[in-house]
């Protein structure tokens, strides 16, 4: 039981570190606003399906981590990351449970609080608001994409973490 628990720490360590260099890998500039929020994706994993992993404390460390590392404001993705965190393991039992179309209606919902958060924060913050600088649109977009990659990462992580028979 402590080597398969060990295991799982291991390949949940690695999907991090593989899902935080799709965050900072540079894209062109047209497919910049398509980019899912690979990081909130781990988050809900972790605290759906490994909540011994997870923790509120853990995701805003880790929104920490990914503020410096992008450079953008310190705190910004901390507060959304740790209220993903949240939600996520509040509802944990309920959406270990249900089918994959209320885990997406989930992630929509959380991926779209999230730019919310990061609208209102840039929009007050910004000497030059949103809607003058990027088609408000494409801001909105990575509601749709996040979700999109939710079954691959759950395959694939999935894949890393259970044992075979």
């Amino acid at each position: 039981m402590k080597k398969q628990q060990q295991r799982d720490t291991g390949a949940l360590s690695i999907l991090l570190i593989t899902l935080m260099a799709l965050t900072i890998f540079p894209l062109p500039e047209w497919l910049r606003p398509l980019r899912p929020h690979w990081v909130p994706l781990f988050i809900l994993y972790i605290s759906i399906f490994s909540p011994k992993h997870s923790g509120v404390i853990r995701s805003w460390l880790l929104g920490i981590v990914v503020d410096v590392i992008t450079g953008s404001y310190l705190g910004l993705h901390a507060l959304m990351f740790a209220m993903t965190s949240f939600i996520a393991l509040k509802f944990q039992q309920r959406l270990l449970v249900s089918t994959i179309l209320l885990q997406l209606i989930t992630i929509t919902s959380i991926t779209t609080l999230n730019i919310t958060i990061e609208w209102i924060v840039r929009e007050f913050t910004d000497t030059m608001p949103i809607m003058e600088t990027i088609d408000i649109a494409l801001f909105w977009a990575p509601a749709i994409t996040t979700p999109l990659l939710w079954i691959p990462l759950f395959l694939v992580a999935d894949s890393f973490t259970k044992t075979r028979s």
